[in-house]
């Protein structure tokens, strides 16, 4: 099998694994818009986010450290089980010294992020529920390093099911609200700990090496940086609407912020494999010839995605939410056109990782961020959510820019800009036709038979243009059909 049919296999089964979790977030939503109140919506976007930082931080990074020492440092599989056992004994004492402690502290943290005191409980479980993550953490980084993406496919989406039913038990049946959404995370993520904590425990027999230890965390730890910075990105918009509006705001946003999971699923599939891929790219020609060619793929894949999201999400919302959420229509295609940007720099992360740049990733991440925080202080006041949606976009528009000239410094990438330039003023269209076919046609009938015209269009303007060709079309079909008789 080739580079890419390797990596488009391994991709799409990866973004299979985690459509479970993102398909939850809409299955759940006209439940939730419908069952919580718009602040209970906002606090459970508050906490979500403040521990999506949280584990960032106290993991170090060290899946991308494991990756690279794993792959590109140790040379027989001796050296390789000791890069594992190493991994997971420092992961067993940073998470465990960073997580434990602030159980102590959950009501003074609930009180720094704005949240009812009585959720104070909740935060203490999320910090216990941190660190015994470890063992799934573990397991994941050993399913992409051994390219087993069908048993993280089966894994991931058999927890994501039990969180699901549970969630909905919890908070349809017995009204827990809050409560119930965070008690079905931690009870699904107890059950996946439980299980594979017999073979974590066998990986730690191969030793402790303090060279191998120190090389994992120290190359990790630009991540930090960089996952810190992101998450800036992330919370600073809602908490600066929060700050000027107030949390049944924030809950709209967040709605609207849901559809970005849409284009996460494929980002986080292709990440997932990109991570093993990347080094097996060969000398710096192929690197260069395999970078453009992923990211023309990945940008017609993700574009058809956007495309049909945007000419639909008045109607999406309609159906999935009350009408105090419809207005997110206005908003939401700008965040998740944000979102493609983070694709493009999984591909141009390559160059950098190869060559061991990995500080670039913080410096960029960084720059995002203050850009975000500044822009979003300006406007958010003064034009509220649209103004943020597009801070959003402008913000994660940094990073794969600076990885793709620092890339470029290393590599001979011949990128075909009049194509690039060509889709991404076609998108500007397709977003103002949906806002104007919206709000000039009544009958829905009508309306969705001119937006299902303008789809089509917009999927054949790909060829004309040939972001994609019949070769991309018939290796994709080649894939998929494997996959099945597999």
């Amino acid at each position: 099998m080739s580079f890419t049919q390797n990596l488009i296999k391994h991709s799409l089964i990866y973004s299979l694994s985690g459509i479970l979790f993102k398909a939850s977030n809409f299955i759940l939503l006209p439940i939730y818009t419908r069952v919580l109140t718009p602040n209970e919506i906002g606090t459970i976007a508050l906490l979500g986010t403040f521990f999506g930082l949280f584990r960032t931080i106290t993991y170090m990074g060290s899946q991308t450290g494991i990756f690279r020492e794993y792959l590109h440092e140790a040379k027989t599989e001796g050296e390789k089980l000791i890069v594992i056992s190493t991994g997971h004994w420092g992961l067993l004492f940073l998470v465990g010294i960073l997580s434990l402690p602030p159980i102590y502290f959950a009501i003074p943290i609930s009180e720094a992020l704005g949240i009812e005191k009585r959720y104070s409980i909740l935060i203490a479980l999320l910090f216990l529920n941190n660190f015994y993550r470890i063992t799934k953490y573990a397991r994941d980084i050993y399913f992409r390093i051994n390219e087993f993406s069908k048993k993280s496919l089966f894994w991931n989406n058999f927890e994501h099911l039990l969180d699901l039913i549970i969630s909905i038990i919890l908070v349809v049946f017995l009204k827990l609200g809050v409560f119930g959404v965070i008690y079905a995370q931690v009870v699904s993520l107890f059950f996946a700990a439980i299980i594979f904590t017999p073979w974590f425990y066998k990986t730690l027999r191969y030793g402790f090496n303090i060279l191998i230890f120190k090389n994992i965390f120290s190359y990790g730890l630009n991540f930090v940086f960089l996952n810190a910075t992101s998450w800036v990105m992330n919370l600073s918009d809602r908490w600066i609407i929060g700050q000027y509006w107030d949390l049944s705001i924030v809950g709209l946003y967040s709605v609207g912020y849901r559809f970005s999971n849409i284009i996460q699923v494929l980002n986080n599939g292709f990440k997932n494999q990109w991570g093993t891929s990347l080094y097996k790219m060969g000398d710096k020609e192929s690197v260069s010839e395999l970078s453009v060619a992923s990211f023309m793929r990945y940008l017609a894949v993700a574009g058809l995605i956007w495309g049909f999201l945007t000419l639909f999400i008045k109607e999406i919302l309609i159906i999935m939410t009350t009408n105090y959420y419809h207005d997110a229509y206005k908003f939401t295609p700008i965040i998740v056109f944000g979102y493609l940007f983070l694709g493009f720099g999984n591909i141009w992360s390559a160059g950098l990782h190869l060559q061991n740049k990995a500080k670039w990733f913080w410096v960029f991440s960084s720059f995002g961020a203050l850009t975000n925080i500044i822009l979003n202080l300006i406007f958010i006041p003064r034009y509220g959510l649209f103004a943020a949606a597009l801070t959003t976009l402008l913000s994660l528009s940094i990073q794969p820019i600076g990885y793709y000239f620092i890339s470029k410094n290393s590599y001979d990438i011949k990128l075909p800009f009049n194509k690039i330039l060509s889709m991404f003023l076609i998108y500007i269209l397709v977003y103002f036709s949906s806002i104007f076919l919206g709000n000039s046609i009544e009958n829905l009938f009508l309306l969705i038979s001119i937006k299902l015209l303008v789809y089509f269009a917009f999927i054949k303007i790909h060829f004309l243009i040939k972001i994609i060709d019949n070769q991309d079309k018939d290796k994709l079909k080649s894939i998929v059909l494997s996959l099945f008789k597999s």
